[in-house]
């Protein structure tokens, strides 16, 4: 199995939730069918602009900090998301646009949840599924993966590494979550803690050890769920399906 670059890694599971080029897709999509809502009560928002881009893998921070590179330069500390652009909604539009305020407006009815529900709603027509389904999975696989004496002993092995290079820690969490570490510039010693742990993950093995380990769990949670994951795999369709026609007028 290769983990060299967790950016790119992907998990059973993962074939079960869309891509970054479908989530923009659908996000798209949404801001499309909202905009066309609130231009039915007057509100021309004009163009919405696009959501930025993803910054992370899927997988990247899964097993914590694993890039020699960017401990050495940076710690713990991952750099803030950017926010996703909101449009500007006149006040006397905002009830409209959220659905919490007067049922109607000039005499035309306010959908249920305003246009923010209405365009959630346009866009999940006939893809009825469990939205949850998919994560609830991978948490309950990814604690067996945790639970598991393979990775168990493979956090054990991190932590004597670790003792070696002079920290305390009984497992790659506890450094990564160290409140001292959660600033917006590392200091030496999360640096060099950082490293340590990288390198650490690099000589026991860990992160290989701990994603097949997790891999096979989610491959059992698959199996275990085929009906269900099909019925989301089938809903992701529908949703692009109804994105390619909200977007394309």
């Amino acid at each position: 199995m290769d983990t060299a670059d967790l950016a790119k890694f992907a998990l059973p599971l993962d074939a079960y939730s869309p891509t970054r080029a479908e989530n923009a897709a659908i996000g798209k999509a949404r801001n499309t069918a909202f905009k066309n809502c609130m231009l039915g009560f007057g509100f021309d928002l004009g163009p919405l602009p696009d959501a930025p881009p993803e910054n992370a893998g899927v997988n990247e921070f899964r097993y914590g900090l694993t890039d020699e590179a960017k401990a050495k330069a940076s710690g713990y500390t991952v750099p803030p998301q950017p926010k996703p652009p909101q449009p500007e909604i006149p006040p006397e539009g905002r009830p409209i646009a959220s659905g919490k305020g007067e049922r109607t407006y000039q005499g035309k009815p306010v959908p249920e949840g305003g246009c923010q529900g209405e365009a959630r709603r346009k866009l999940s027509e006939g893809a009825a599924h469990d939205e949850k389904l998919v994560l609830r999975l991978g948490e309950e696989a990814g604690k067996q993966a945790e639970a598991d004496s393979r990775v168990k002993a493979a956090f054990r092995a991190w932590s004597a590494c670790m003792a070696r290079a002079g920290f305390d820690y009984t497992d790659p969490w506890q450094p990564n979550d160290n409140p001292e570490f959660q600033g917006l510039e590392a200091n030496a010693r999360e640096i060099a803690t950082a490293t340590a742990d990288v390198r650490c993950k690099r000589e026991v093995n860990l992160v290989g050890i701990w994603a097949s380990v997790e891999t096979a769990y989610q491959e059992r949670k698959i199996g275990e769920n085929a009906g269900a994951l099909q019925n989301v795999k089938a809903a992701i369709r529908v949703m692009l399906g109804n994105a390619a026609r909200i977007t394309n007028g």
